[in-house]
């Protein structure tokens, strides 16, 4: 009996984490994590699209996050940042000046101006000797848009993941295993009783 308790909660504890995940289900079902530099080192743009690179969820790789709905950038910005700290996202106009790219995940290669853009009003200004060549999102503490910044900034708090679609296993899915393995220690215990 006690494995099959472990394995039930195991099962539940499984569901329930995937379950307890933002997702914005909304068009795309695609899912993102808020990862926070803490009191350890900042990363860099790049650093961070390593490490976002590095990640996985339910079997996905992630990236730095791209939008190109206003839909999807409004879901994220009420449901994972509501502190409004910068994070490093996709994009950078750092091979050619002014002409921002989505350099990760399925939209690499689009530019920002083919969708939603949501620049913080007088963005991006390359500000002053230039160099602000990544994108990163929350800006300016009330506004909820975008700024250029440089590769390192000790303004930039951490980084936004975003994962591809994942299928989770519903809870119905699991029924019947949980039938199955109940109907197995009933017919154990018939067989201990005869």
């Amino acid at each position: 009996w006690k494995l099959f308790i472990l394995s039930v909660a195991a099962l539940f504890t499984a569901v329930s984490v995937e379950a307890a995940t933002a997702t914005w289900s909304t068009g795309n079902g695609n899912t993102y994590e808020v990862v926070l530099f803490g009191n350890g080192p900042q990363l860099s743009w790049e650093q961070s699209r390593d490490a976002a690179a590095a990640r996985s969820f339910g079997g996905q790789s992630g990236h730095l996050a791209t939008f190109t709905t206003k839909d999807e950038w409004s879901f994220v910005v009420n449901a994972l940042n509501s502190a409004k700290v910068d994070l490093f996202l996709g994009a950078t106009d750092v091979e050619t000046e002014g002409l921002w790219k989505w350099v990760v995940g399925p939209e690499a290669g689009a530019l920002l101006s083919d969708g939603y853009t949501a620049w913080n009003p007088g963005e991006p200004n390359d500000y002053g000797r230039g160099g602000e060549d990544y994108l990163a999102g929350w800006s300016f503490g009330s506004y909820t848009h975008r700024n250029d910044m440089p590769g390192s900034h000790r303004a930039v708090k951490g980084y936004l993941v975003e994962y591809g679609s994942v299928a989770p296993v519903p809870l119905p899915a699991a029924l019947p295993l949980v039938l199955a393995a109940l109907g197995a220690l009933a017919g154990l215990r018939q067989l201990r009783r005869a």
